[in-house]
């Protein structure tokens, strides 16, 4: 309420004063009701109006308008931080089981195998397919940011860039 309304304070005095009245038996119920209820209707009137003017001075907020906001601030956030997680390197043999997936030229599993093995030995054969299959796995499920370009081609035994 602001302090500028000496109308609704003036209503809210005759209302106490009306309550004082009947207690004290000074009035009859049936005269203090309607009066009360005449004064209440006012009051009401008042508030409604004081209700306007606070509004006209400041616009009213939806629900939405908070949730709104909070979620640019998150997107916000997440476009500001860092990436997590290793970067990807080069010569890791994950990248490499890549490379070697988007070669036309293999065919099988044990194609693949011996041409990671033949860019970069010293990994054995069975880590070298388990490896493969985890870049494989990696590509379906599409979690990782760096594997979110590729697909996997199950037919052609391909991984295809998008």
């Amino acid at each position: 309420m602001r302090a500028d309304n000496k109308r609704l304070k003036e209503l809210n005095v005759e209302k106490h004063e009306l309550l004082r009245s009947f207690e004290k038996h000074l009035i009859e119920e049936k005269d203090f009701n309607e009066r009360l209820e005449k004064l209440e209707k006012e009051i009401r009137v008042e508030i409604d109006n004081e209700i306007i003017e606070m509004n006209k001075e400041k616009p009213i907020t939806t629900k939405e308008e908070p949730k709104m906001a909070k979620e640019e601030k998150e997107v916000k956030k997440e476009e500001n931080t860092k990436k997590r997680g290793k970067k990807e390197q080069a010569d890791s043999y994950a990248s490499i089981a890549a490379k070697v997936l988007l070669m036309k030229s293999i065919k099988t599993m044990d194609d693949a195998v011996a041409k990671v093995d033949e860019l970069k030995p010293g990994m054995d054969k069975a880590k070298i397919k388990n490896r493969l299959n985890a870049v494989i796995y990696a590509v379906k499920k599409q979690k990782q940011e760096r594997w979110k370009k590729y697909t996997w081609d199950k037919e052609n035994f391909l991984l295809v860039e998008k």
